[in-house]
């Protein structure tokens, strides 16, 4: 799922849990059972160079930006309370992650191995929910369809 999608359900889930510490724990969770919905973009981004993946990334977070900025606009500014906040990082975080393993590969040294082999078994867990664990693969168009209705969805639900 994009950013935007998981973000966005950070937003849902940390409006009705108690704390910060279990939104976060909440998120994370959100992140990986929705990466296991087939969405799309599995296979097609995971082919993109480094350039690409930068380009889809930029765009996904200016989706984002754009995103929250409509939901404080139109629901309420006071919707990122901490607790959503934590639960927004939550959501995201597994992506970001997957973004600095994939950075990682690039670099060249001591730091970025020891940050490579850390991350390393994570990111084979997030792969195998996005590829492996329901290896039906739906087309690109189809999976962004899917994607806005889930974020309609949720935006009824905030």
């Amino acid at each position: 799922m994009f950013l935007t999608v998981h973000s966005t359900l950070g937003v849902v889930i940390g409006g009705y849990l108690p704390n910060p510490f279990t939104a976060f724990l909440v998120g994370l969770i959100s992140h990986y059972v929705f990466d296991i919905i087939p969405h799309g973009d599995e296979v097609k981004l995971g082919k993109l160079s480094l350039a690409g993946m930068a380009w889809a990334a930029i765009i996904d977070q200016a989706i984002l930006l754009l995103n929250f900025m409509l939901l404080a606009y139109f629901k309420t500014a006071d919707v990122f309370t901490p607790i959503v906040i934590a639960a927004v990082i939550g959501a995201i975080l597994p992506d970001w992650l997957m973004a600095i393993h994939r950075l990682s590969e690039e670099w060249d040294n001591r730091f970025a191995r020891a940050l490579h082999r850390l991350i390393d078994p994570l990111q084979n867990f997030h792969y195998y929910l996005h590829v492996n664990l329901l290896p039906y693969e739906i087309p690109f168009s189809l999976g962004l369809i899917l994607q806005i209705i889930f974020l309609a969805g949720m935006w009824i639900v905030i």
